[in-house]
């Protein structure tokens, strides 16, 4: 899909005027200080014209805080938590509390990524990093008439910076003291013909860790070797190609390519860790009836954990894990390359965006959480997607325009699963030790064809359309090996599942313009996600079939009325959003630790209803104000869900399960807001900037079972920096704080496997951050 992107403020700091992308070719041009050209519906229109909820980010905005992944641009927008998981699906992105699980694998994200025209819905994209970027954006609820399936709850829409009509660049290296993180980064951009632009891009980092490892050595009944590295680290190298030919006025074409390398420790033992113990003094893992206590671990949430690796000989002959010698590890390559061409006619815009999306995955983890290391996977992930748009537009002088469209993708998923859950001796016939070996496979296709009609009236207009999907995915599971011992307990058999579905997403607006640079709007939208099987399912022969692995469509409705606008000789500008969605069909997927496996549902349904508002002032050239307040309520309806470990009949389980009837889901907070501000001072032959913010965030559950171990207390974020630029910003050096108050909140959670008294495991966020970063631009 095209990149679209409306923006509004940001309360973490937009600031008035930046430029933003109308489309993958080249940023726009501002058509005054303050007016700022988007294209939040494909098509360019002033910024507080767009009847869309949007927080942006822009390029300033991104590097006032260093942000340079998917996780440093959450913590610069409220209501956004964004999670990076060890196994299944790789990530998890909550915005406006809703998410989907990232422990399954065949599971698309409630929320889908777009980058630089290429939209994925993949968890694992939140692994990479993303920098040179000229501006993000959040769109916020259902965006399917222009963005299609698999984007329920919002889009994240990311433009990557373009050539430029002058020879320019920047270098610029940067070192965060407390995870010994060490990063650089360079762009080089300029025209290379009259018609011809390139720009290159490159970033590296390496980061020795912020998550100590206290895992050691342990004597029988297991014989574990502990950790092999005490701070579990990552190494990543991103580069970028920019292309951009203009031969004509009315035709130009702009080929990017990204592509990453990104190698860890470990994904689990860098940020994972025991958050409650529950009936147990220490973490602890039970075997045959018995319990083992961890002596290296404790149930805090700090920078500590115990995560151990596998033995050598344990690991000669499993799949994955011997590439490894048996030492934890995670591996992650992606390519995305988008092709626009845009013909621009007198009346008409044709577009054609062509792109691909491919990404390979492997990682041998721990999944106890002690330094035992008896339960443990090891994947394989490859994933690939070719997808092609093409849609035309009119610009009528009349009062009627139109926007039609289609659109293909097709995906080709194979997903590998070697797991150990017990420490069985050897199987002498094949010299295994480990429970299963799972491969699995989703073959899909989608065909869309949207539409959309504007009709204008004064200062009204009126727009109506839908996007019509096909879809159809064949998918299959099986194990096929499994341990001699296990063989009774697991299924040998194949599971297929033939997913097709018809799906018809409308979309209405009626938007009204009292006055130049203000908006009233009300909406009525859809969203739409798909359905499909389980990739990373447990088989059991007692349990599981086609139907208990396969979940259903996702679907959500409801209306949404915004007010935007600028005021008092543009010092001021605000926003008020209100907005109800009924969410249906809700795509559950929760561990249960009793049998070592994942029950996978549709929930019921879920209503939203919430209030937003946002607010930017500057008093003067030099002092600019922010805020935000955001409520959010999202409330199941009847929906009988997974149990927590060791949950009683007496705390509301029964046999069938427990109700969430009236409750929130998990990473669903009430309350969150913001408020900051930004201060410039001239200093002759330098200028000295100073931002601060502050971030709240109401408690929630990390837990889909929302286990009262997993609950996040509501707390609060600041971050802060200060820059001195030098020669007209030729220089730059800047010393940047994120999470100051050193907050380790819990960004998900999961009953953790391998014990019988309740203990909760998750992934925490990353402390406190100081980073020091100089800058020359040329």
């Amino acid at each position: 899909m095209s990149v679209a992107a409306a923006a509004l403020i940001t309360p973490a700091g937009a600031a008035f005027a930046q430029e933003q992308a109308p489309d993958q070719s080249s940023p726009p041009e501002a058509t005054s200080d303050h007016a700022i050209v988007v294209t939040a519906r494909l098509r360019e229109e002033s910024l507080l014209e767009v009847p869309v909820a949007v927080t942006a980010l822009s390029k300033s905005d991104l590097e006032r805080y260093g942000a340079a992944s998917l996780n440093a641009i959450a913590q610069q927008t409220p209501n956004i938590i964004i999670n990076k998981s060890s196994s299944g699906g790789g990530g998890q992105i909550t915005l406006r509390g809703i998410s989907t699980a990232a422990g399954q694998a065949g599971f698309d994200q409630a929320v889908s990524v777009n980058i630089d025209g290429i939209q994925t819905s993949r968890g694992r994209v939140i692994t990479q990093g993303f920098f040179d970027l000229q501006q993000v954006e959040v769109l916020k609820g259902p965006q399917a008439l222009f963005f299609g399936r698999n984007s329920p709850a919002g889009v994240i829409s990311l433009t990557s910076a373009g050539p430029t009509n002058a020879f320019e660049g920047y270098v610029r290296a940067g070192y965060e003291f407390n995870a010994d993180e060490a990063y650089g980064e360079a762009a080089v951009s300029g025209p290379l013909s009259d018609t011809f632009g390139l720009r290159l891009a490159l970033r590296a980092r390496n980061l020795k860790g912020w998550m100590r490892n206290q895992s050691v050595a342990q004597p029988t009944p297991f014989n574990t070797p502990g950790a092999s590295d005490r701070r579990a680290g990552e190494r990543e190298i991103i580069g970028r190609v920019t292309a951009k030919w203009q031969p004509t006025d009315n035709f130009t074409a702009t080929l990017k390519i990204l592509g990453s390398d990104y190698n860890d420790d470990g994904p689990s033992a860098g940020n994972i860790q025991i958050i409650s113990c529950g009936s147990a003094l220490l973490p602890e893992v039970t075997f045959s009836g018995n319990r083992f206590s961890d002596p290296t671990g404790d149930c805090r949430r700090d920078s500590r954990n115990s995560s151990g690796d596998q033995r050598a000989v344990v690991a000669a002959n499993w799949p994955v894990a011997a590439e490894n010698g048996g030492v934890n590890f995670g591996r992650y390559r992606s390519f995305t390359g988008s092709l626009n061409l845009d013909w621009r006619f007198d009346n008409l815009r044709v577009t054609s965006v062509t792109g691909l999306f491919a990404t390979r995955a492997a990682s041998l983890d721990s999944y106890d959480g002690v330094t035992y290391a008896q339960i443990a996977a090891a994947e394989r992930d490859r994933y690939r997607q070719l997808s092609q748009e093409l849609r035309i537009q009119s610009d009528f002088d009349g009062p009627i325009n139109f926007m039609v469209g289609g659109f293909y993708s097709d995906v080709n998923h194979h997903f590998f699963n070697a797991s150990r859950i017990a420490p069985v001796p050897v199987d002498a016939a094949t010299g295994k030790y480990h429970s299963w070996e799972k491969p699995s496979q989703s073959l899909g296709e989608t065909y869309s064809l949207f539409g959309q009609v504007r009709y204008t009236i004064g200062d009204v207009e009126i727009a109506g359309g839908a996007r019509y999907t096909h879809e159809k995915k064949d998918s299959r599971i099986e194990n096929t090996y499994v341990h001699p011992l296990l063989r009774a307990a697991l299924s040998l058999r194949r599971f297929d599942d033939h997913f097709r579905d018809n799906n018809v997403s409308p979309e209405a607006t009626i938007a009204w313009h009292p006055a130049p640079d203000t908006t009233i709007y009300a909406a009525y939208k859809t969203g739409y996600k798909s359905g499909g099987l389980g990739l990373s399912a447990v088989l059991t022969t007692a349990i599981t079939s086609v139907e208990t692995i396969n979940y259903d469509p996702e679907r959500v409705k409801g209306f949404e009325l915004g007010a935007k606008g600028e005021f008092l000789d543009r010092k001021l500008r605000a926003e008020l959003t209100v907005y109800r969605y009924r969410f249906a069909d809700l795509q559950v997927n929760s561990f249960d630790p009793a049998t070592a496996s994942f029950t996978i549902q549709n929930a019921a349904s879920l209503k939203q209803f919430g209030v937003e508002g946002q607010v930017v002032v500057r008093p003067t050239d030099e002092l600019q104000l922010r805020g935000s307040l955001s409520y959010n309520r999202n409330r199941f309806g009847q929906y009988i869900g997974q149990c927590y470990a060791q949950q009683t009949a007496a705390q509301g389980c029964t046999p069938l399960g427990q109700s969430f009837a009236g409750r929130a889901p998990a990473r669903s907070p009430d309350w969150s807001g913001s408020a900051g501000a930004t201060y410039t001072v001239n200093l002759g032959s330098a200028k000295l900037g100073l931002t601060g913010d502050a971030f709240y965030t109401d408690g929630y559950f990390g837990a889909e079972t929302q286990s009262p171990g997993s609950y996040q207390p509501s707390f609060w974020r600041f971050d802060a920096s200060a820059r001195v630029q030098f020669d007209d910003n030729r220089y730059e050096l800047a010393l940047i704080g994120r999470n100051l108050s050193n907050e380790r909140y819990v960004l998900s959670s999961s009953d953790k496997p391998g014990t019988s008294t309740g203990q909760q495991y998750g992934t925490i966020s990353r402390p406190r951050e100081i980073i020091l970063q100089a800058t020359t631009r040329f």
